[in-house]
């Protein structure tokens, strides 16, 4: 958004401009999907559900932002997404295919490294 204003205000014609991205899961998925490889050569080491869940709260966050801007939501106005802290935000993720299965104490989820949490009770 910054960088179609920034052009704007050169006086760049709008079919020059740099392309809007629609805020929808599937068009932040498939942007994600075309840089991914350049932009985070890591990528393939987790689940693909930790990329899905964080988009999908994006694309929820941003629907919010636009539908408050607009007036079409209800309440006090919604700030802008932003990035949370690490500290003091609950990390989360939501895993809604593969096996998630208990060893010992231990629930094993789907991804490529078979990552294992702690459960909480015993």
């Amino acid at each position: 958004m910054d960088q179609r204003a920034a052009e704007a205000t050169y006086g760049i014609p709008d079919e020059l401009l740099t392309p809007a991205i629609s805020w929808s899961m599937y068009s932040l998925r498939k942007a994600w999907n075309q840089v991914k490889a350049r932009v985070a050569p890591w990528w393939a080491e987790y689940s693909k559900e930790a990329y899905a869940s964080g988009l999908t709260q994006l694309a929820t966050a941003l629907k919010n932002w636009g539908d408050s801007h607009k007036g079409k939501r209800a309440g006090r106005s919604v700030g802008f997404p932003r990035f949370k802290s690490k500290r003091r935000a609950v990390r989360s993720c939501r895993f809604t295919t593969g096996g998630i299965r208990c060893d010992e104490l231990y629930a094993v989820l789907p991804g490529p490294p078979r990552q294992r949490l702690r459960m909480c009770s015993q």
